[in-house]
């Protein structure tokens, strides 16, 4: 049996070294018992598989026992105000960490592929220029290291953006947890590896347009989350802040099983979010209350997820002076990319029934283009500008043009006054071309 040991410091500059794990929580139905402090306590399927291979890597490692910062053994999750208390230091504690240990998992059949794979993309990446894969003689792939045949290597792409479809990049809280970090490490059982091996892999997979042969539509979300965790890890490395509406909109796709984290996820690596008369002062709680029905333990939020979702949407517009946030609420039709994958709750797709039409449902994993978000990324693909003078400069998508919003009060919370210009009416609707 795991045995581990609570120690107790100050989170200050006497802290002792320690390494952060970041992981999936998975499944918390069937526990595992381990020994904490010498007293029987149950943890899930993925953190006791992360324990067992912590204890390999801290003997090669360090040779002795070391700190460990695991949030479902150092967070009393059963108690509201100290998870509320101790979410709010996560950014700092994950920046304060000597190492961030990304646990992904047991391997299998899929990634004794792709890992090895990966470490020949990652290698490959340095040698070579951009070109594309048909311009590869078998000999240019033998001298880079794939003695493979082309129908091996297809299998290696295919099993690669597999693995990047694990439960672990699919979280809202990991993008915090891996942008901010000093270093970061992956482990997949005892195979270890950088996240730049990840990325160079990623890259030669791009420059060569290898990746563009037909994978399963399973692995979609992959590609797009190394994307998105390579941007928000450099943008915070170079000092560059984004606005919380620009980093909800753009990590919309990630999941949470608590919905209100897509906002508290986030909102420690917003600008603008903060306690002055200028920020955006986000409501945040955990509290529940407890009362009985039928027999049963009912519990209800103190403050429900459509009250946050609400106020944040009220901060932007009073704050901002701007609807730019309404334009990321109202309802839209699933997309190919969105539909339903075999690890999501069909409630996932629904919009919540308490939200007025013009606050954003965020707990969606919502994908709809938006104009601004393409045209910041052209902007950064171009090397033009970088996000943060991006955000600082006039751009197109801004029907407004430099008029100012005023936030008024409402008689009925789930009204919002607006001063609207009629253009015309539209009279035919065609389908979209996704």
């Amino acid at each position: 049996m795991i045995s581990v040991r609570l120690t107790n410091v100050w989170f200050d500059s006497q802290t002792p070294p320690f390494v952060a794990l970041s992981y999936h929580w998975g499944d918390q139905k069937d526990k595992i018992s381990i020994l904490c402090n010498n007293t029987l306590f149950g943890v899930g399927k993925s953190l006791h598989g992360a324990l067992l291979a912590l204890h390999g890597y801290q003997k090669q490692r360090y040779g002795q026992p070391h700190y460990f910062w695991i949030d479902a053994l150092c967070i009393n999750q059963q108690n509201d105000e100290e998870k509320g208390q101790q979410v709010s230091l996560m950014n700092e504690l994950y920046r304060k960490a000597a190492h961030v240990l990304v646990w992904l998992g047991e391997p299998d059949a899929c990634s004794q592929v792709a890992l090895p794979f990966m470490n020949l993309c990652a290698t490959a990446s340095v040698m070579i220029g951009k070109v594309s894969a048909h311009q590869l003689t078998a000999q240019d792939w033998y001298r880079l290291g794939f003695a493979m045949t082309e129908q091996q290597r297809n299998q290696g792409i295919r099993a690669f953006c597999m693995f990047l479809t694990r439960a672990w990049f699919k979280r809202v809280w990991i993008i915090q947890e891996f942008a901010v970090p000093i270093s970061v490490t992956c482990l997949c059982g005892q195979y270890e590896f950088q996240a730049e091996q990840m990325f160079a892999a990623f890259d030669f997979l791009t420059i060569t347009e290898v990746a563009s042969i037909s994978f399963s539509r399973d692995s979609e979300g992959g590609i797009g989350s190394i994307e998105y965790l390579r941007s928000i890890r450099a943008d915070w490395k170079a000092g560059q802040r984004l606005p919380l509406l620009t980093l909800l909109r753009d990590h919309q796709p990630f999941h949470s099983s608590e919905w209100k984290d897509k906002i508290y996820a986030l909102m420690q690596m917003a600008s603008d979010v903060g306690p002055g008369p200028t920020d955006l002062n986000i409501l945040f709680s955990y509290e529940q209350e407890k009362y009985i029905e039928n027999g049963k333990i009912i519990l209800v939020d103190i403050v429900p997820l459509d009250t946050v979702y609400r106020s944040v949407a009220i901060e932007m517009l009073r704050k901002q002076r701007s609807l730019d946030v309404v334009s990321c609420a109202g309802t839209h039709e699933i997309w190919t990319t969105e539909r339903l994958k075999p690890w999501e709750d069909e409630a996932y797709h629904e919009r919540l029934s308490e939200l007025p039409s013009w606050v954003p449902d965020w707990h969606r994993p919502d994908t709809t283009p938006h104009p601004q978000r393409f045209e910041r990324r052209m902007h950064a693909n171009l090397g033009s500008v970088n996000a943060t003078e991006y955000l600082m400069t006039p751009h197109k998508f801004k029907a407004s043009g430099n008029s100012v919003f005023n936030y008024r009060e409402p008689m009925d919370a789930n009204k919002l006054i607006v001063r609207a210009m009629l253009l015309d009416s539209i009279s035919i609707l065609g389908k979209a071309n996704h």
